[in-house]
C-alpha cells in the first residue's frame, strides 16, 4: 500500500501553516522540497512531520483598541 501524498498547499495546511510561509521556507533553504514529479510538488506524511520541526518566528502580539 503506497502512502498518502499531498500537494504544497495539504502539506501547509497539515503543517498549520499557509503555502505562502511554506514556500517562503523553501525559497530560504529551512526545508528540502520534494522533488517536482509533472510540475507537482509530492510531499510524505514523513515530509510534512520535518515542517512541525521548523523553528517559527513569535512575532508580539498586538494590544487590542481599547484595552488596558
Amino acid at each position: 500500500m503506497r502512502a498518502k501524498l499531498y500537494t504544497t498547499g495539504q502539506a501547509a495546511e497539515q503543517a498549520g501553516i499557509s503555502r505562502q510561509t511554506l514556500q517562503a521556507w523553501i525559497d530560504a533553504k529551512k526545508v528540502e522540497a520534494p522533488p517536482l514529479v509533472g510540475g507537482v510538488r509530492q510531499w510524505t506524511p514523513a515530509d510534512i512531520a520535518k515542517l512541525a520541526k521548523v523553528e517559527r518566528r513569535k512575532y508580539p502580539r498586538k494590544a487590542k483598541r481599547g484595552s488596558k
